[in-house]
């Protein structure tokens, strides 16, 4: 599991993710930055 907050101009985020067996914090980490900004690009 890796989950993470923040905010975002006048918006809270959160993004709960359950990654693949066996990933690396950093594979992770880029996992959800690329999916945060999928989902902020399309809010």
């Amino acid at each position: 599991m890796l989950h993470t907050t923040g905010v975002v101009g006048d918006r809270i985020v959160v993004v709960l993710t359950l990654q693949p067996a066996g990933s690396g914090f950093e594979a992770g980490a880029k996992r959800v930055t690329a999916l945060t900004r999928q989902v902020y690009a399309a809010s």
